[in-house]
């Protein structure tokens, strides 16, 4: 299968909280960080993006990796 560059970005009511979780309890290094907006690296060029948003609900989605 042929590599892809991957990007998502999601929403959550607490930026701070969040940064905390994805970067010092699960250790993915931040890249850039603009207001409410920070990006994270996951290795190659798989990237994701969260940012705080006032009316902010969860999906419900569940994400599996293996």
């Amino acid at each position: 299968m042929k590599e892809f560059k991957t990007f998502t970005s999601f929403s959550v009511n607490d930026i701070e909280t969040a940064r905390r979780f994805y970067g010092e309890t699960l250790g993915i290094e931040s890249g850039f960080q603009e207001g409410s907006a920070t990006m994270f690296g996951t290795g190659g060029d798989t990237k994701f993006m969260i940012y705080q948003k006032e009316d902010h609900e969860p999906s419900g989605c569940l994400l599996y990796t293996s």
